[in-house]
């Protein structure tokens, strides 16, 4: 059995989860990843003196390191792109912009072809994810995001997005 300071590992205060619990009672932690409902449970109870009445589990991408890379400007060369990238010990990858390039880069990665019909319009973003590595063919589209979700996205989050 776990020790429960390595189950429930930090509250998470955010605006929101405040509100939850003023409005709902509800507490909110970072847990272990591979920590279950029961043992999530049991670990709140001990470390707390509460009665737990519900768990709800949400997995994020938390915050993973995130690499910019130049090339991907609009001066930059899909060859020498495609080369960082074969480098670098990548896990997924997400593509944003419109530039025919990555269109071109995300047909390859997930098709192995360069004209898949992958079509970046303004502002689409891509996630791609790989077993070993990007190389050609071997990804996997995870999610697509045209511009209009985006835009919706962001105005519901109260962000100051433009129609372009």
């Amino acid at each position: 059995m776990k020790a429960p300071q390595s189950i429930i590992l930090r509250p998470l205060v955010t605006e929101k989860t405040t509100a939850l619990t003023q409005d709902a009672n509800v507490l909110t932690f970072e847990v272990a990843r591979d920590a279950n409902k029961i043992e999530i449970r049991r670990a709140v109870e001990v470390l707390f003196s509460v009665k737990v009445t519900g768990v709800r589990v949400a997995k994020t991408l938390g915050n993973r390191p995130l690499t910019l890379s130049p090339l991907l400007a609009p001066s930059g060369a899909l060859p020498d792109l495609l080369d960082w990238l074969k480098r670098g010990p990548w896990e997924s990858i997400l593509l944003v912009g419109h530039m025919p390039d990555l269109a071109t880069l995300a047909s390859r990665f997930v098709c192995n072809h360069p004209n898949a019909g992958i079509d970046f319009k303004k502002s689409a973003v891509c996630c791609i994810t790989f077993a070993g590595g990007p190389t050609s063919g071997s990804g996997c589209l995870q999610w697509f995001l045209p511009p209009k979700p985006l835009i919706m996205i962001g105005r519901c989050k109260g962000g100051d997005v433009h129609d372009m």
